[in-house]
C-alpha cells in the first residue's frame, strides 16, 4: 500500500517545473563562444541559400558586405559589441535575447528562439 507521504511526494515532483535547459551563455560569463553563435546565426538567417549571409543586408543595416567572410566578420563584431553592452548593462537576462534586439528588431523573440535551438543542436 502506498503511503500518503509517497503520494504527496509524487504529486509535488509532477508539479515542479522541469529543469531549465543549459544556458548558451551564463548570467555572468567571462567569455562567450562567438563562433558558435555566428554559426547559429548563419543557419537561422538562411545559410548558403540566402542572398544576405548572416542576415546582413545593406538596405536594412546600411552595411555593405563584400562576401560571406566579410559578413561573418561583421556578425562576430556585432556579437562582441552586444556582449560588452550586455555586461555593461548588468548582464540581466539571457545574452541571446539581448543580442536579438540588435540583430533582428522586427521579430526578435522568434529569432532568439531559432538561434538558441540551432546552438543546442550543434552541441549534440
Amino acid at each position: 500500500m502506498i503511503s500518503l507521504r509517497e503520494i504527496v511526494k509524487e504529486i509535488m515532483e509532477d508539479l515542479s517545473p522541469p529543469p531549465p535547459p543549459p544556458a548558451i551563455v551564463q548570467q555572468n560569463p567571462s567569455t562567450i563562444n562567438t563562433n558558435a553563435i555566428a554559426d547559429a546565426i548563419f543557419i537561422a538567417e538562411g545559410g548558403k541559400k540566402t542572398r544576405f549571409p548572416y542576415g546582413i543586408s545593406a538596405k536594412k543595416s546600411g552595411i555593405q558586405t563584400k562576401d560571406e567572410a566579410d559578413a561573418r566578420k561583421i556578425c562576430i563584431n556585432t556579437i562582441g559589441h552586444a556582449y560588452n553592452d550586455w555586461k555593461a548593462a548588468g548582464s540581466k537576462g539571457d545574452f541571446i535575447d539581448f543580442l536579438s534586439l540588435r540583430y533582428c528588431k522586427e521579430n526578435h523573440a522568434h529569432w532568439a528562439k531559432m538561434v538558441k535551438s540551432i546552438m543546442a543542436k550543434q552541441k549534440k
